[in-house]
């Protein structure tokens, strides 16, 4: 759904790094959000089931509502960010098929990776909350390494030097 929504959109876009450091950012802050959300799910459902819920399938109808809800809004700016990644990473028209092929392999690869990480590797070692959190750093960190690199391309700085501060920037939010 947040592709589809993105690639209405995207041709608009003039500046695909400012954008995406700001759907990177609306996921952290919605995945953020979410902590807090969460917990609260089971008293609202007990609460508006002693009011107005009458059988089970109003129950699981409303628990699916009050999740979805919190996963929907983080996972449809994350599905925005790959056709503006694509937006972005297009350059010349002439050699547009090999770099939309080249952002779909990483994405592809970044995926699975990801998946494989977070279900066999942080979760049995840091547990949910830490991996979520770890998460949401990782997106913090891509907003800001987005943003900087789209300062630095207003500048017409060199690619070594946007690189630098890139990675500098990633690496200090990570740490934080």
């Amino acid at each position: 759904a947040g592709s589809a929504i993105g690639a209405m959109f995207v041709n608009r876009i003039r500046r695909p790094l400012r954008w995406l450091s700001y759907l990177q950012a609306g996921v952290a802050g919605s995945a953020l959000l979410s902590f807090f959300v969460l917990d609260r799910m089971p008293r609202w459902l007990f609460n508006r089931m002693r009011e107005e819920i009458h059988g089970v399938g109003e129950i699981y109808l409303y628990y699916f509502f009050l999740v979805g809800l919190v996963v929907w809004i983080p996972m449809l700016l994350q599905g925005m960010t790959f056709p503006v990644v694509i937006r972005g990473a297009i350059k010349a028209r002439d050699s547009s098929g090999k770099q939309v092929g080249r952002a779909y392999m990483w994405n592809t690869f970044g995926s699975i990776v990801g998946s494989f990480a977070a279900g066999f590797v942080l979760m049995p070692l840091i547990g949910l909350e830490m991996s979520i959190t770890l998460v949401i750093s990782v997106n913090i960190a891509t907003a800001l390494g987005a943003s900087g690199l789209n300062y630095l391309e207003e500048r017409s700085t060199t690619t070594v030097t946007r690189q630098v501060i890139c990675a500098a920037i990633a690496i200090g939010a990570l740490l934080a």
